[in-house]
């Protein structure tokens, strides 16, 4: 291949690598994984609030269970301690025993409320389960996306970094320096092309040359001095790379 085309391939293919780099670096896929972890790690923490709410509940439950089991026994033991002849310890007997039983009411309430409250975080357990399993899944299969992409994006990169080092050593030494100057400077558009394009109509018609990235068209002096250039020249608006002609013309 010509100098020319080298030139124009060369540009080609870095415009596609830093695309490409971009895109590896700034993966759609990767920033849903992240999302999707940022979620996982929300639910996680709020079950460990919801376990110590529900573990809260059980242990008050059993409280209650305790509390109710000793009124009980203290109702046994009063009813046992009286003496049915003795009317004034029959009239504390039922004084005490009515104060049981309102102890008994509250803890009977308390346990309704209690239950209740429990039901309700066991419901919140296993909603956050199973959002946790949906929001799990949808990570290891986002995860594994995510790798096939960037594996072949990186696949891609790795092929045309080979196909680049052969054009970098079909150009020369020379003017890959000069390529990399003009690739830095104007960001990636190192290299335009002649273009040539007719305006006018009829005997007015005339001939127009300008550059393909800025295209500014060229006094004749400037194309009369390019027509010695060679392959390759430089613009003289913008001092980039220009490409007289190619081995396809």
């Amino acid at each position: 291949m010509s100098l020319g085309r080298n030139l124009l391939d060369l540009q080609e293919l870095d415009l596609g690598l830093m695309r490409d780099r971009k895109t590896l670096e700034e993966l759609p896929e990767v920033r849903d994984l992240a999302k999707r972890r940022r979620a996982y790690a929300k639910l996680k923490h709020e079950a460990t609030g919801i376990l110590a709410r529900r573990k809260d509940l059980e242990t008050d439950l059993a409280d209650l269970d305790e509390e109710e089991r000793t009124c009980k026994e203290d109702i046994a033991a009063a009813q046992a301690g009286v003496d049915g002849s003795d009317y004034r310890s029959v009239q504390e007997l039922e004084i005490k025993l009515s104060s049981l039983a309102k102890e008994l009411d509250k803890i009977s309430f308390a346990r309704e409320r209690t239950q209740e409250d429990l039901q309700q975080v066991q419901l919140e357990e296993q909603e956050n389960r199973a959002h946790m399993k949906v929001v799990g899944d949808a990570i290891l299969q986002g995860a594994e996306t995510a790798r096939n992409r960037a594996s072949n994006l990186r696949a891609g990169i790795d092929d045309a970094e080979k196909r680049r080092a052969r054009l970098v050593e079909q150009i020369g030494p020379e003017m890959a320096v000069r390529y990399d100057t003009a690739y830095k400077r104007f960001n990636g558009l190192a290299v335009e092309k002649l273009l040539q394009e007719e305006v006018g109509r009829g005997r007015s018609k005339t001939v127009r040359w300008m550059p393909s990235t800025c295209r500014m068209a060229l006094q004749p002096s400037s194309v009369d001095g390019l027509a010695h250039a060679g392959e390759v020249g430089e613009c003289p608006y913008c001092h980039r790379i220009l490409v007289i002609k190619t081995d396809e013309e």
